[in-house]
């Protein structure tokens, strides 16, 4: 697939903030923006984010007006959800339908990020071979006190300037081979919530996995869903070809009956596959845990023979 870079992001573009999943709660969602704003960002949503149907941040029409409205605008130049839950697989159809994807080929824009927008960031790029950024979400208690040197990596993920190979941040992580590898893998890197990739299996919009490095992680997952997932991927053809893959956390709001239990996960990669061939890298500061880093979607990057992360190109151009 040809890959589609966003142009890159400075100082001074426009940054729209949308709800496609769960309702939003004000109070976070100003903080947010005003967080942003004081990157040199500026914000702009629209009364819609607020609306509420049950869950949702309104009818799932007005959820993908939206999010095709700021596509179409050519003042936004990054999109970024406020909010993750559930939802986005609700407005796929309707995406397809306003032909979103192609009006994001004709001006692509960086897409923000993470849990049920997995299915955004899986959805544009099977559609459009879209580039795309796993983030915190800007409407979240979690977004407004990020930690570390987060802010600065996607603020250089977005401008282009992020570091590359051995001095990416990802390379810095301390990150751990469930098993030695024998040699360095490289692939195009995707993945993200492995319920909302497991959801994709048998929709028009299954992504194919093969020569990508896949990134997992998910919360409140007994081991055994886990499990039944991942054999979903493999049973629907989603997994062929792999490379790799690497492992965020697993273990937020778990709840278990023995200490043990919270690693089982561990097992289930081992089993599911260390046993077919496909090396395993567990330990990313990514996901619903207390820490979330920024992680480039859709592009070039290799597992180290030592089992470090590398990013091999920018997200934008």
């Amino acid at each position: 697939m040809k890959k589609l870079s966003p142009r890159s992001v400075v100082r001074g573009d426009m940054v729209g903030i949308l709800a496609p999943a769960t309702l939003v709660d004000p109070h976070l969602l100003h903080e947010g923006a005003e967080r942003i704003g004081s990157w040199g960002y500026p914000v702009c949503f629209d009364d819609r984010i607020l609306a509420q149907e049950r869950f949702l941040a309104g009818p799932d029409e007005t959820r993908a007006r939206n999010l095709h409205d700021f596509v179409m605008n050519p003042m936004i130049r990054a999109l970024w959800c406020a909010r993750g839950g559930y939802g986005v697989p609700r407005i796929l159809p309707l995406l397809d339908h306003l032909r979103t994807a192609q009006a994001m080929r004709r001006d692509p824009k960086p897409l923000l990020g993470y849990s049920d927008i997995t299915a955004l960031h899986l959805y544009f790029w099977g559609r459009c071979g879209l580039k795309s950024v796993h983030a915190p979400l800007t409407a979240t208690a979690k977004f407004l006190n990020p930690g570390g040197g987060a802010v600065r990596v996607l603020r250089e993920t977005l401008d282009g300037t992020a570091k590359l190979g051995a001095k990416c941040h990802t390379a810095k992580w301390p990150l751990r081979p469930i098993k030695p590898l024998g040699r360095a893998v490289e692939g195009t890197l995707l993945g993200g919530n492995l319920t909302l990739i497991a959801s994709l299996a048998g929709t028009p919009w299954q992504p194919s996995f093969r020569g990508s490095i896949l990134f997992l992680e998910d919360c409140a997952e007994p081991a055994y869903r886990l499990d039944r997932m991942i054999t979903q991927l493999w049973n629907s053809g989603m997994l062929d070809g792999l490379r790799a893959v690497v492992c965020g956390d697993f273990e937020a709001d778990l709840v278990v009956k023995t200490p043990a239990e919270k690693k089982w996960w561990r097992a289930v990669m081992e089993d599911r596959f260390l046993r077919r061939g496909v090396p395993v890298i567990t330990g990313a500061p990514v996901g619903h845990g207390a820490r979330n880093e920024p992680l480039p979607l859709g592009v070039r990057a290799r597992v180290t023979k030592a089992g470090r992360l590398e990013i091999l190109e920018q997200v934008v151009s």
